[in-house]
């Protein structure tokens, strides 16, 4: 359930933040914890998380941000 708290909140200030603060603040985080199984060289589900155009193309299974 945390998980799934962490998951939403994220997707909530992802989808509210402004350039700066994606690069600041986001990008980061997904680099740390994100880009090894959703980066350019591997994408789990197809789910590529490097840019902001491939956040916005989603996944195998759809939508990942609701913006």
């Amino acid at each position: 359930m945390t998980r799934l708290f962490a998951i939403f909140l994220f997707n909530t200030m992802i989808a509210n933040a402004g350039v700066e603060e994606y690069l600041r603040n986001i990008k980061p985080v997904l680099k740390e914890r994100c880009y090894a199984c959703h980066g350019a060289l591997k994408q789990k589900a197809g789910l590529r998380v490097d840019s902001a155009e491939n956040l916005r193309k989603g996944s195998k299974g759809g939508d990942v941000l609701a913006l």
